[in-house]
């Protein structure tokens, strides 16, 4: 009997996308949890007369007759205005280049993006340098996301970084793979970021602005309807527990839903009004919540939180994913660090043992 694996098109939130690398040379100095592609109502950007001394200091730097040439990089720039170069485009790692990323890593005038009146954490844009009739100068390219968005509806073939394993997988021929996209169904679009399986064998996952449920034919449409969308309303988490209610992270809040109506939860009460990740612990009928409040449980109908107010070894309260074992540990991983608390309440710290 043949079993069905069902693919769909996984790519970034897209009204706030949010990415990865996307140039092919990757470096390796920049934090990279979550952050957003070119977003905001006010771009990220630089002071323009300051930029202005970096492209004279590359003019002086070198000799440019005769040379040719571009470079595409992505800076991240960080609410404080500091930045980043985590990809570009020149796989020769040109001398030129090295100067480049030494200026814009070093460089302190960097403007962070601004939505709805708040500064975005991290945000990633594209700085394009351009070598011509001698003179080398750098500026901001924007990024087109209709143009971004669109690519998605043909994705190219995974790129394999370990030429030396033959990848095989010996069961694939066990499989049904079948393909549902916006062009072959009802799917709104190709751009989904999170997917969930109900206790019904629903499938439900976030698309752009909306959320959707599959029952095997269909994309049905089942955002929440307690909350007005204003000019955009987003869908971050989503999971499904064992009492088949569904937890999804909307815009600035978390809600529940138990296939009849629509919880939202108070912030004030539950501690968070939004997280990284959400967790069901099948076993302990527990909900984990990571945010940057810590780690916010629910099970039973109640809240409870574990933070470093709570539990002094816990490295940061920005707490990105969460677990509990078969032997009762939590097993809690930050920003800053990760710890796992034991079954006796005890905190331990791991750290990582290099080998010389």
């Amino acid at each position: 009997m043949k079993r069905s694996l069902i693919l769909l098109s996984f790519a970034f939130l897209s009204s706030k996308i949010y990415s990865q690398n996307i140039f092919p040379v990757k470096l390796n100095n920049c934090k990279t949890e979550r952050f957003c592609l070119d977003c905001g109502d006010v771009k990220a950007g630089y002071d323009e007369k300051e930029f202005q001394i970096i492209n004279s200091r590359l003019n002086s730097s070198f000799t440019l007759k005769g040379v040719s040439g571009g470079i595409k990089l992505q800076v991240l720039v960080d609410s404080k205005g500091k930045a980043c170069v985590l990809s570009h485009t020149d796989q020769s790692n040109n001398i030129i280049t090295q100067k480049i990323i030494d200026e814009l890593n070093n460089f302190k005038s960097w403007k962070p993006a601004i939505t709805n009146g708040n500064v975005e954490e991290k945000t990633s844009i594209t700085v394009t340098f351009l070598i011509k009739d001698n003179t080398i100068k750098g500026q901001v390219e924007r990024v087109d996301m209709n143009a971004f968005k669109k690519s998605f509806d043909e994705p190219k073939k995974p790129e394999i970084f370990n030429k030396k394993y033959n990848y095989k997988n010996e069961n694939l021929n066990n499989y049904k793979i079948t393909v549902w996209n916006s062009k072959n169904s009802n799917l709104p679009n190709n751009m989904t970021d999170h997917i969930a399986i109900d206790r019904n064998e629903l499938i439900w996952l976030t698309v752009d602005e909306g959320l959707v449920k599959f029952d095997g034919n269909t994309f049905i449409n089942s955002e929440q309807n307690i909350t007005d969308k204003g000019k955009f309303f987003g869908y971050y988490e989503l999971e499904s527990d064992n009492n088949n209610i569904k937890w999804v992270h909307g815009k600035d809040n978390i809600y529940s839903f138990n296939d009849k109506e629509w919880t939202k939860y108070d912030p004030k009460v539950i501690g968070i009004d939004g997280a990284y990740e959400i967790i069901n612990n099948a076993k302990t009928g527990e909900v984990f919540f990571c945010s940057d409040e810590g780690l916010t449980i629910f099970k039973d109908g109640k809240w409870s939180n574990i933070n470093k107010d709570k539990v002094n070894a816990l490295p940061s309260n920005r707490v990105s994913f969460a677990k509990r074992d078969s032997k009762n540990r939590i097993w809690i991983g930050t920003f800053s660090g990760s710890i796992m608390i034991d079954e006796n309440g005890k905190a331990i710290v791991l750290k990582i043992r290099t080998q010389y």
